[in-house]
């Protein structure tokens, strides 16, 4: 197959004219005029699939649901949108529930994938957490960090957890971090933090942080915190919100200009709620209330997203960000968190045919490619 007449991201995410051949779900050739069976690209920008590190529900379904297809329908909802593959995320919820969510994800991962956006592996976000910056997560499931109660989470998911999170101000948090680096990556979130205590994490092992600036104390010129600590450390990947609710767009830009390109890592934090008509839903045990593109509980606080990565690429287009950063920042970058850049997230020969492919016209979707495959595509293309 031969994606012909478009133009796409090159390795540097510098924009190139030329054909992409692909076979059996990997990248074979770049090059001009070249011949095969074809999907026209007249008018289109081919990114590398995009991918979301950060996804606890969307299209009405929620990784923690008692619904046992809920993870499969998420799949399937998310390539519809532009999205080749994702970690469903768990949060901090009664022992039990967070058990049964991780062997769902493990369950799903070890069905044949062949219509939806692939999963990549678990993505624990509870309960090592600081009460103080919990957000929207119950209190009463908040657990100090403990490696045994972690290897418990790593044998029910299969092996399958890809990030873990935990509060580093947290007692025990440095002997968990030299032990649970071994089994998948660290991340700091909710997290009370100081910039000092950042840093310091950062040196047990710890190279990613949560939804940056959510969840964690404001940065402020003389206590600069966690947001200070990242801007400051070139190795390590931050998550950013896009929906322009979460974070500032004015924000969003000044991030962008502080952060490496190599760091910048747009996320979802979806709930169920993502693509569903306003009205009240239940996220996490607790009821949430969705207006105008916003998701909070009734005191106010925000309870995840109703965003995607397609509307975020749109949104950072609107809010001014470089097209190569936001495209990078949705492929090649959270790849490297999970140690997989070196088979997908650029378009490379001998990669994975995972392809967004886009209409140069308002950056709405044209198809979604995963691993060769056309699993979605827009009908007025």
């Amino acid at each position: 197959m031969v994606l012909k007449n478009g133009e796409f991201f090159a390795e540097d995410f510098s924009i190139v004219k030329g054909d992409i051949e692909f076979q059996n779900g990997i990248i074979t050739n770049i090059g001009k005029s070249l011949e095969g069976e074809q999907i026209d690209c007249s008018g289109c920008l081919i990114a590398p699939g995009f991918i979301d590190l950060h996804v606890h529900g969307c299209g009405g379904y929620d990784v923690c649901d008692k619904d046992s297809q809920s993870v499969t329908k998420m799949a399937h909802w998310l390539a519809q949108h532009g999205i080749v593959a994702f970690c469903p995320a768990t949060m901090t919820m009664p022992h039990s529930s967070i058990l049964n969510a991780l062997q769902k994800i493990k369950k799903t991962m070890d069905l044949p994938q062949k219509e939806g956006a692939q999963i990549l592996g678990a993505y624990l976000e509870g309960p090592f957490i600081s009460a103080e910056k919990k957000g929207m997560q119950q209190e009463e499931n908040i657990k100090r960090p403990n490696f045994s109660l972690f290897r418990e989470y790593w044998e029910s998911s299969g092996h399958s957890i890809r990030i873990a999170c935990l509060a580093p101000e947290e007692p025990g948090a440095e002997q968990f971090a030299a032990f649970a680096q071994n089994f998948c990556s660290l991340s700091i979130a909710h997290s009370a933090a100081d910039y000092e205590e950042a840093k310091e994490a950062f040196l047990w092992g710890i190279h990613h942080v949560t939804h940056l600036f959510n969840g964690m104390n404001e940065f402020h010129h003389r206590a600069p915190g966690v947001v200070g600590a990242v801007w400051d450390t070139p190795n390590i990947t931050a998550e950013l919100i896009c929906d322009g609710i979460h974070i500032h767009p004015s924000v969003l830009r000044a991030a962008f200009r502080l952060l490496r390109k190599e760091q910048s890592c747009v996320i979802s934090d979806s709930m169920c709620a993502a693509g569903m008509p306003d009205g009240t839903y239940e996220f996490g045990g607790q009821k949430v209330i969705v207006k105008e593109h916003k998701a909070v509980l009734s005191d106010g606080t925000l309870a995840g997203s109703v965003t995607n990565l397609l509307e975020e690429v749109q949104n950072l287009i609107r809010f001014g960000i470089p097209l190569s950063r936001i495209i990078r920042s949705v492929t090649l970058n959270p790849a490297s968190v999970l140690g997989e850049d070196q088979k997908r997230g650029s378009i490379q020969i001998g990669k994975r045919a995972d392809f967004t492919i886009l209409k140069k016209a308002g950056f709405s979707l044209a198809y979604t490619i995963c691993n060769g495959e056309i699993v979605a595509r827009s009908f007025h293309i």
